[in-house]
């Protein structure tokens, strides 16, 4: 029974660019026999063994495994970021919501003083414009910050 090597029809001759075949003859190795073939071809490595191909293929899956792990830990990283300014976003829009509230209570409070006499109609009316504007202006940032978060 014949043996089969993993790499069988994978190693190519960095010289004449063919496929080098396999060996279990002495010692196992990968041959390039091209220049058996066409004795134009000069360059190719004659043998190669498996032994030494096994030491680049794992260095070399080693390094693919590295830069996995290293892109893993980067778009872990990532979400992490993203996570931490959603969560700033989120916060913001709470204390923006708070200080819409507040703007509200202001101004019914200046509404309730009005109506028992503590202030006149007119500064009434003025406090009544400042805060719609605040109420307003307040507003449009939450509406803004709410797309953010959405």
């Amino acid at each position: 029974m014949r043996e089969s090597h993993c790499l069988k029809g994978k190693i190519i001759c960095g010289n004449c660019g063919h496929k080098m075949t396999h060996s279990n003859a002495g010692r196992p190795k990968y041959e390039c026999k091209q220049h058996y073939v066409n004795p134009s071809i000069t360059g190719c490595v004659k043998s190669v063994r498996d032994e030494d191909i096994e030491v680049i293929v794992i260095q070399e899956l080693q390094a693919q495994l590295d830069a996995m792990l290293d892109n893993e830990k980067v778009q872990k990283r990532q979400k992490q970021l993203q996570s931490e300014k959603m969560h700033e976003a989120e916060k913001k829009l709470r204390t923006m919501l708070l200080s819409q509230e507040k703007i509200e209570a202001d101004l019914q409070n200046a509404y309730e003083a009005y109506k028992v006499g503590i202030t006149d109609k007119e500064t009434y009316l003025e406090q009544r414009q400042v805060y719609e504007q605040l109420e307003e202006k307040m507003q449009e940032t939450v509406q803004k910050q709410m797309k953010i978060v959405s």
